[in-house]
């Protein structure tokens, strides 16, 4: 096999979310009927699996970090720990926003979505992925607005649009072309009444 310097992440929500940060007797665990989750439910191994596999880097789901924070008690100790394991950077998150369609669910959403961002901070992660609805079918193309909020924030944030076809794919492009003010970023996270 050629040597090859991978410098792309993984997203770990592939293996669901891990509970574990190390199971140390397969025999214990299997005879406890848990069944073949030893191979996929510790960090340990998971982290392990991916450096072996040759990735440096990793995203997470931000539905994993209560399970990290409890595992490991914070996300900085979950730093260290993928890094003895081969990974040398916790590089993103991905996140959704389930209900985001409706705006009296947006000051919760915020609310998680902050605290995503101080744990990605906490490991000095620099990408968040947002999926900004939980599920696109029958809801349309995103709103022109919405994805120019999310092009615009300081973060290095990555809009998933979902397109189910050329005309959605054309409208949330026309996000490219919207230039928004501060009054109309103001008025979308909830901090005045007016947009305009």
């Amino acid at each position: 096999m050629e040597k090859r310097n991978i410098n792309y992440t993984y997203m770990t929500n592939l293996w669901g979310n891990i509970n574990y940060k190390q199971i140390n007797n397969f025999d214990e665990w299997y005879m406890g009927d848990f069944g073949a989750a030893y191979y996929y439910q510790d960090w340990d191994k998971i982290l392990r699996y991916f450096a072996g596999a040759g990735f440096q880097g990793i995203e997470l789901m931000v539905f994993s970090v209560p399970s990290i924070q409890n595992a490991f008690g914070s996300m900085t100790n979950f730093k260290e720990f993928a890094y003895e394991r081969g990974i040398r950077r916790i590089t993103g998150m991905f996140s959704h926003h389930v209900g985001s369609q409706d705006k009296r669910n947006h000051p919760a959403i915020f609310a998680y979505e902050q605290q995503a961002i101080d744990a990605l901070a906490e490991c000095d992660g620099i990408n968040l992925i947002v999926q900004p609805a939980g599920q696109y079918y029958g809801t349309g193309p995103l709103d022109e607005v919405a994805m120019a909020y999310v092009l615009d924030s300081p973060l290095n944030a990555f809009p998933v649009i979902g397109a189910a076809n050329r005309a959605e794919m054309e409208s949330s492009l026309g996000a490219l072309n919207v230039k928004l003010t501060p009054q109309e970023v103001l008025y979308l996270e909830l901090k005045t009444d007016t947009r305009k």
